[in-house]
């Protein structure tokens, strides 16, 4: 009898970015200009194997 096996690990890793500047005039007056962004990296590693089993036979 043969098993075979394949596994797949996911690594991820996202950083997420902000940018921005602006004004203040007093409480009630603001402007300004906001930027967001994501960066994202993905790593899969696979690993294919195979087990070979000998089962016992009954009597």
């Amino acid at each position: 009898m043969r098993v075979d096996f394949d596994l797949a690990v996911t690594v991820t890793q996202s950083d997420k970015l902000k940018a921005g500047s602006g004004l203040s005039f007093a409480s009630f007056a603001k402007a300004g200009v906001l930027s967001e962004g994501t960066s994202k990296n993905e790593e899969v590693n696979r690993i294919k194997y195979t087990i070979h089993i000998t089962l016992p036979e009954l009597d």
